[in-house]
């Protein structure tokens, strides 16, 4: 699959969306935000490695 704009937006989407989901109330359970801390971890290390810029996520 090729990393295009559509894809990069939609991965940029989901890091918002997972940003929002840590720093809403209530506070999520411990494993469910270190499991979603995780997955944007990966996300923005996917981007990185293929060379798209990660700012203010």
């Amino acid at each position: 699959m090729a990393l295009t704009i559509e894809n990069t937006e939609a991965w940029r989407r989901e890091l918002d969306r997972i940003e929002r989901r840590l720093t809403t109330r209530p506070l999520l359970p411990p494993l469910v935000a270190h499991r979603l801390k995780e997955r944007r971890a990966e996300i923005k290390q996917f981007l990185l490695s293929n060379g798209v810029p990660v700012t203010a996520l």
